[in-house]
């Protein structure tokens, strides 16, 4: 589904009329008790990740290191 400003009437909203909108549904999303499960086999895998990175936090690569190898993995 495509959301579109006029099918709600936002677009007759002036510019902080919008914002405190947009305001309003970002804290209802927040406060929404519909939390995402996750499943055993990922608890793991994050639990795994998280094991591995205490032990040893040198081996991490920041985002701008992963970025790259992706970027280069791509040009091949």
């Amino acid at each position: 589904m495509t959301i579109n400003l006029a099918d709600f009437g936002i677009d007759r909203l002036n510019r902080d009329e919008r914002m405190e909108l947009a305001i309003a549904i970002l804290r209802s999303v927040a406060e929404s008790p519909d939390v995402p499960v996750l499943s055993d086999a990922l608890k793991a895998e994050l639990n795994r990740r998280m094991d591995a990175y205490e032990r040893d936090p040198g081996k991490v690569l920041g985002w701008e290191d992963v970025r790259a190898e992706i970027y280069a993995s791509l040009q091949k």
